[in-house]
């Protein structure tokens, strides 16, 4: 069954990913923090229902069953990626050469652009390319690798990891 997860507070507490938040679960309140997790050079934040002041209450002592566990965790996470969208300029900005040349060559096929007559370069705005930049992005949906071994949506359900 669905739980009904509504979030109160959330805020960014250093430069390190370390979040904490506070909500309702069905009506229950939480908090919840972040803890890094991962392989070393890849952690990412991941959040922890936090319980007497501790983030690693076993179930059995928890006020909370796994699944409100889980569906808390996700909440937060979907509301920490929507804050945390790569822009337009950061997504140009991270491009290469060799990928800055692809997107000019792309809006070049989609427009009749005007050629700067003195180097015949095209003459590209950089409003352009953030726009085409930002279209692309919205194109991609992040994925993760299963235990499978094969790509997931990241919205996908923790019943098609397994």
């Amino acid at each position: 069954m669905a739980k009904a997860i509504e979030i109160l507070t959330f805020t960014k507490e250093d430069e390190k990913p370390t979040f904490t938040a506070t909500g309702t679960c069905d009506d229950a309140p939480f908090a919840a923090r972040t803890i890094l997790w991962g392989p070393k050079g890849k952690k990412e934040p991941i959040f922890k229902v936090v319980e007497d002041g501790k983030s690693a209450v076993s179930l059995t002592d928890s006020g909370f069953t796994r699944g409100e566990r889980i569906a808390i965790a996700r909440a937060l996470k979907n509301h920490r990626l929507k804050l945390e969208e790569p822009t337009a300029e950061k997504a140009v900005a991270d491009l290469d050469d060799e990928a800055k040349a692809a997107l000019v060559a792309k809006l070049n096929e989609e427009e009749d652009l005007s050629l700067d007559e003195k180097s015949f370069d095209p003459v590209v705005s950089d409003e352009d390319v953030l726009a085409e930049a930002q279209a692309l992005l919205d194109e991609v949906e992040r994925t993760f690798t299963g235990a499978d071994g094969k790509q997931h949506a990241e919205s996908c359900s923790i019943s098609a990891l397994k």
